[in-house]
C-alpha cells in the first residue's frame, strides 16, 4: 500500500515494453483430500498455515533443508512433483482442511508434534497464526501485534502515539452507510479530504492486501473517479497525504530481545497512475538508506512490543528527501511470494533465517548490518505501459543477456489482452528476474526481454 511520488532511482528508469511467451512447470495443481500422511523424520515439525499459488517457492527450501512440514489449507496449491518429493522423502504431509478450524489445528497440533508455525502469504492466515501462538507459545509474532498492523487506521494511531512520523490522515465511513450501491466518494468527502490534506492523496481500504482498492489521487478527478472495490465496501477508507520519496520494501527478522537483523531491502518501481501496485522490485548496495532508515525501524518493532518478538516484519517503507521515513504498510509475515524468489538468488531468504537462527539456535549477523547482495538483481513483473493484445512473442534477448536472466515465469498466452498492473491479481501474468555486475545492466536485460512481446494495441 503505497503513499508516494514514483520517483524510482534515475540509474533504474526505464519505461516498461512488451513482454515474452515461455513455459513454466505447472506449479498450481490442486492437491487430492485423500492424501496419506507420511511419518515425519525430523526433532522438529513446521505447521504451515495457507497454501496457495506460490508456495511452491517456500516448501522447496523448507524441505531441501530437511524441515518436516505439516499444511493446512482448505484448497491446498502444490505442483504434483513437490507433493510426490515431500511425500517420498516423509518431510511433507498436507492437510486439505481450512486452518480457520481451531478443533482441525488442534488434531494436526496433537497428532503430529508440532514444535513450530509458519505462515504462508495467504490472507487471512496471519490472522489464525496469531491465535495459535497466542494459545501454544510458539514462537512468532501475536495476534495483538497482527492486529495492530493489519488495521491501517489503529496502525496510523500506533504511529502517533509513539512520536513515529506518519503521513497525516484522515478516516471515512464505510461506503455501506451510504446510499446502498455508493461505492465511490461524495462531493462532501472530496472537497474534506483535498481541504484538510491538500493534494496529492492517497486513499485505500483500512484493510485489504495487494493494493486492491489504493489509488494515488492528483486531482479532484481523480478522487471523483475513487470506486473501491465493493468486498472492502463495508470497512472505512483511509485518506492519506501523499509523501515524496523513494519507497523500499524492507524484510526484517525480529529476535527474542526485540532486535532487528535485516534479510532484504528492495527499491520498487511503481506502475503508472494512479495505481499504486509494485511492478518492480530492485536489489543492490542500499546500505546508506538502510543506515537512514535503520533507527525508525528499531523504535516501530519496540513500539509494537514482544509480539512481534522472534518474528518475520515486512515493511513498505518511503525515505523521503530529507531522511525521514514514514512506513506505510507492515505486516508480520515472511515476505511476498514473489520476493523469496529474489531472496532466494541474493542468497538471504526468510526461510534461511528461520532454519538457520530459529531451528538451529545459530547467531544471527549484527543488527543494524546490511547484508549487500553479490550481484545486483531486478525482479519485474508482467506490466505493460499500455493495454493491447499479444499478437507474438519476438526475443530480442541475446545469448549474453539471457545467461543473466535467473528465472521466467510466464502465464500470457497469444490474444490475451495485458496492460499496466493495476493491483496484485497481475502477478498471475508472470515475472523475470535478472542478475547482473551493475543494477543497471540487470535493469535493461529485464526491460529488453519485456520489449520482445508484440502487442496490437
Amino acid at each position: 500500500m503505497n503513499n508516494h511520488l514514483n520517483k524510482p532511482d534515475p540509474q533504474v528508469q526505464g519505461s516498461l515494453g512488451s513482454l515474452k511467451l515461455s513455459t513454466t512447470p505447472d506449479v498450481s495443481a490442486p492437491v487430492s483430500s485423500s492424501l496419506n500422511t507420511s511419518a515425519l523424520t525430523s526433532n522438529h515439525v513446521v505447521m504451515v498455515l495457507g497454501l496457495g499459488l506460490g508456495s511452491d517457492h517456500f516448501v522447496k527450501e523448507l524441505l531441501a533443508s530437511g524441515v518436516s512440514l505439516v499444511a493446512l489449507d482448505k484448497a491446498p496449491v502444490i505442483s504434483e512433483e513437490l507433493l510426490h518429493q515431500g511425500q517420498a522423502s516423509g518431510l511433507l504431509t498436507v492437510l486439505p482442511h481450512d486452518f480457520s478450524d481451531l478443533n482441525a489445528v488442534e488434531d494436526a497440533i496433537t497428532t503430529y508434534h508440532v514444535t513450530h508455525t509458519l505462515a504462508f502469504p495467504v490472507g487471512r492466515a496471519l490472522t489464525f497464526l496469531g491465535q495459535i501462538n497466542d494459545r501454544h507459545d510458539f514462537l512468532g509474532p501475536r495476534l495483538q501485534a497482527i492486529d495492530t498492523c493489519t488495521d491501517k487506521v489503529k496502525f496510523h494511531q500506533l504511529l502517533q502515539a509513539h512520536g513515529l512520523t506518519n503521513p497525516r490522515y484522515m478516516v471515512l465511513p464505510p461506503r455501506t452507510e451510504l446510499k446502498a450501491g455508493t461505492f465511490g466518494l461524495t462531493a462532501d468527502e472530496i472537497k474534506q479530504a483535498v481541504d484538510t490534506l491538500g493534494l496529492p492523496l492517497v486513499i485505500k481500504p483500512s484493510f485489504g492486501s495487494g493494493s486492491m482498492g489504493v489509488w494515488f489521487c492528483t486531482s479532484e478527478s481523480d478522487l471523483q473517479q475513487y470506486v473501491v472495490p465493493e468486498r472492502f465496501a463495508s470497512q472505512p477508507l483511509l485518506v492519506d497525504a501523499a509523501i515524496e520519496g523513494t519507497e523500499y520494501l524492507v524484510n526484517l527478522f525480529i529476535d527474542d530481545h526485540g532486535d532487528i537483523h535485516l534479510i532484504g531491502l528492495y527499491a520498487k518501481e511503481m506502475s503508472p497512475l494512479p495505481y499504486c501496485q509494485e511492478v518492480a522490485y530492485f536489489a543492490d548496495d542500499y546500505s546508506d538508506a538502510y543506515a537512514q532508515m535503520y533507527p525508525y525501524l528499531q523504535k516501530l518493532v519496540a513500539a509494537l512490543g514482544k509480539g512481534v518478538h522472534n518474528s518475520f516484519f515486512q515493511c513498505d517503507l518511503i525515505l523521503a528527501p530529507n531522511g525521514d521515513s514514514y512506513a506505510i504498510d507492515v505486516s508480520p509475515r515472511l515476505t511476498g511470494n514473489a520476493i523469496v524468489l529474489l531472496e532466494q538468488l541474493c542468497g538471504c531468504s526468510p526461510i534461511k533465517t528461520f532454519v538457520s537462527y530459529i531451528l538451529k539456535g545459530q547467531a544471527l549477523p549484527p543488527t543494524g548490518t546490511f547484508p549487500v547482495p553479490p550481484k545486483a538483481a531486478v525482479l519485474r513483473f508482467f506490466s505493460f505501459a499500455h493495454t493491447g493484445t499479444v499478437t507474438a512473442f519476438k526475443n530480442k534477448l541475446s545469448q549474453d543477456e539471457l545467461s543473466h536472466v535467473a528465472l521466467v515465469e510466464n502465464n500470457i498466452s497469444t490474444g490475451d489482452s495485458v496492460g499496466p498492473m493495476t493491483d496484485g491479481q497481475g502477478l498471475a501474468r508472470g515475472l523475470i528476474l535478472t542478475s547482473a555486475p551493475s543494477l543497471k545492466e540487470a535493469n535493461d536485460i529485464s526491460l529488453h526481454y519485456l520489449s520482445s512481446f508484440v502487442l496490437k494495441h
